[in-house]
């Protein structure tokens, strides 16, 4: 019994530590507030449709294990008019919130999309490290394509040469560890083009990635496209 109970709870928490990454939120009447039960929430990437879930008896929805990217957020519930969230800019190893609010309109209309903006909180309450990230849509615009040159644009991390090693806070360059879709990997890494972010973790470090002298490098790739 006593093994038993000792394998469920290193069962989870070893979910609790690699199920950081998440969207949740709450859909509610903007009228008078109150939650709406079982509501659709459908969770979009690129346009295409990654998950679907429901809202419980208080409203809440909840996504696990997502992927770091950019995503849009569409909630239908009947008598009210949909309403789709865009351009919800996840990152990697946080618990991300968005609020949604349905109002009724003129009448019963499923058909409609209001597109909002989504603007990122003043205080990431749910973020513990210190680092920086890099998106795909920032790595176009800069002028290196090289991955840790691209990591050195962030405070706390020195590199001698464009592209070389990486000191980060003043640890040896053996000390920095890199990670791409959570597997850490050495040698030649991926391609410039297909990461979707970039994040360098200096302080704080999750404790999915267990004891780092330095710090490391994380990169998520780019998931499935609509085009070739």
């Amino acid at each position: 019994m006593k093994r038993a109970l000792l394998l469920f709870c290193f069962s989870i928490t070893s979910l609790i530590l690699f199920a950081q990454t998440s969207i949740s939120g709450t859909v509610t009447d903007e009228d008078n507030g109150d939650p709406l039960i079982s509501a659709t929430v459908a969770l979009y990437k690129d346009g295409n449709l990654e998950t679907g879930n429901f809202t419980d008896l208080d409203g809440n929805f909840y996504f696990a294990n997502v992927d770091p990217g950019v995503y849009d957020v569409e909630v239908t519930y009947t008598g009210y008019q949909a309403k789709r969230v865009t351009d919800i800019q996840i990152y990697e190893g946080q618990s991300n919130r968005v609020d949604i609010q349905l109002g009724t309109g003129t009448g019963i209309n499923l058909n409609e999309v209001v597109v909002i903006g989504f603007e990122e909180p003043l205080v990431e309450q749910d973020n513990t490290t210190v680092g920086n990230t890099v998106t795909s849509s920032e790595i176009r615009q800069l002028p290196t394509r090289n991955i840790n040159a691209l990591a050195a644009t962030g405070a706390g991390i020195a590199s001698t040469d464009e592209g070389g090693a990486l000191n980060i806070r003043g640890s040896r360059s053996n000390a920095t560890y890199y990670y791409v879709d959570g597997i850490r990997v050495q040698g030649n890494l991926i391609q410039e083009s297909e990461i979707e972010q970039l994040q360098t973790v200096i302080g704080g470090v999750p404790a999915a990635y267990g004891d780092v002298t330095g710090g490391f490098i994380s990169i998520t790739t780019k998931g499935p496209s609509r085009r070739f």
